[in-house]
C-alpha cells in the first residue's frame, strides 16, 4: 500500500518513504507538514503509542516547524492530481452490505449471532456484517450529461453509457470484504439504466430505474461469481444552485460467490446484496478517498473515465 501512496506525496515519494514505520504498512505515523517524523506504531496498541509520544515532541517544536514545509517542496506529483476528484465533479457515496432474508423472506441484516453458522458463513468475522464504504465520481461534463434537453414532465432518457458501465463495472461490485475487484465489461450480460422526468420546477427530479446480470460466465450454471441486481433512485437538479442537491439510487439483488478468485467470504448458493449511492459534499477525507486503491496509475484512471 505504501509503494503507491508514496507517490502521491512529495518528490518521488520522499514524503511518505522518510516516515515509513519499520514493520512496513499497517501502521500509524506522526509527522509535521514538514514531513519530520515524531513517532510511529503498529499493533493494537500502536496508534496510542504513537499520538502519546507524538505529541510529547509536538509540544517540543518551533512554531515554524509546525506549520511550514520545506522550502522548494513540491508535493503535486502528477500521480497526486489522479487520486483527487475532478475538478467541478461529483462525488456520491457508495455503502456495499451483505443481506439476508428472514423468516418471512423480507430483507434484513446481518448479525452477530447469524455468523456463528459456519455452514452459511464458513470464513466470515463480525466486520462483514457492516457496509462497506467507497466513492464514485463523475466529472462535471459527465454529470451534467443526465440533464435533459426539454425537460417535460413524463420524458424517459437512457443513462450514457460510460456512466452507466461505470456503475456497474466498478460500484456494482461485492466491496465487503474490503479491497474489491471489478467486473470486466465483457462480465456486463445484460444491463439497462434511465431516468424519468417527474417534476421540472421548483427542482428537476428524476427517477432512475435500471437492472443488470454479471457473471464471470455467459453460462450461469458456470460462472464463480455474479450478481442480478435492480436498481431504484431518486436524482435532484436544482437549476438555481446549478448542481444536483440529491442523488439516492438503491441497488438489490442475489449475489453468488466470493471474491473475484472464487474463495473468501462467499456463502453457499446466491445471497442478497444490497448497494446504496448517496450525493455527499466532498470536503471530508473520506469523500475524497479515491474510488479504486491504484488510482495513481494512468491506466486504471483512464479506464475508470474511459
Amino acid at each position: 500500500m505504501l509503494s503507491w501512496l508514496a507517490k502521491t506525496d512529495g518528490v518521488a515519494g520522499a514524503f511518505i518513504k522518510a516516515n515509513r514505520h519499520p514493520s512496513g504498512g499497517n501502521c500509524f505515523v506522526l509527522t509535521t507538514p514538514g514531513g519530520k517524523k515524531l513517532a510511529g506504531g503498529n499493533g493494537p496498541q500502536g496508534a496510542e503509542h504513537a499520538l502519546k509520544l507524538g505529541f510529547e515532541q509536538w509540544q517540543k517544536l518551533s512554531e515554524a516547524e509546525r506549520k511550514n514545509l520545506p522550502p522548494g517542496q513540491e508535493i503535486q506529483p502528477p500521480e497526486a492530481k489522479r487520486c483527487a476528484p475532478p475538478p467541478g465533479g461529483l462525488i456520491v457515496a457508495t455503502y456495499v452490505r451483505n443481506l439476508k432474508r428472514d423468516a418471512d423472506g423480507k430483507l434484513a441484516r446481518i448479525t452477530r449471532d447469524d455468523i456463528k453458522d459456519r455452514k452459511r458463513y464458513p470464513d466470515w468475522s463480525m466486520v462483514y456484517t457492516e457496509p462497506a464504504r467507497f466513492n464514485l465520481w463523475l466529472t462535471e461534463t459527465e454529470w451534467k450529461s443526465l440533464l435533459p434537453a426539454g425537460a417535460d414532465r413524463g420524458k424517459v432518457i437512457e443513462v450514457p453509457e460510460p456512466i452507466r458501465r461505470r456503475i456497474f463495472c466498478y460500484h456494482l461490485a461485492d466491496g465487503t470484504y474490503g479491497l474489491p475487484g471489478h467486473w470486466q465489461p465483457a462480465h456486463i450480460r445484460s444491463g439497462t439504466m434511465s431516468l424519468t422526468v417527474e417534476e421540472t420546477s421548483p427542482l428537476l427530479r428524476l427517477r432512475l430505474r435500471g437492472a443488470a446480470l454479471l457473471a464471470t460466465d455467459a453460462d450461469l450454471a458456470k460462472a464463480h461469481h455474479g450478481y442480478d441486481v435492480k436498481l431504484d433512485g431518486l436524482l435532484e437538479y436544482d437549476p438555481a444552485k446549478k448542481r444536483f442537491t440529491r442523488f439516492d439510487i438503491a441497488a438489490i439483488g442475489d449475489c453468488w460467490g466470493g471474491d473475484w478468485e472464487g474463495g473468501r467470504f462467499k456463502r453457499p448458493g446466491r445471497a442478497p446484496l444490497g448497494v446504496a449511492f448517496q450525493l455527499v459534499p466532498g470536503n471530508s477525507a473520506v469523500d475524497r478517498v479515491p474510488p479504486l486503491v491504484h488510482m495513481d496509475r494512468k491506466q486504471v484512471y483512464d479506464a475508470y473515465f474511459r
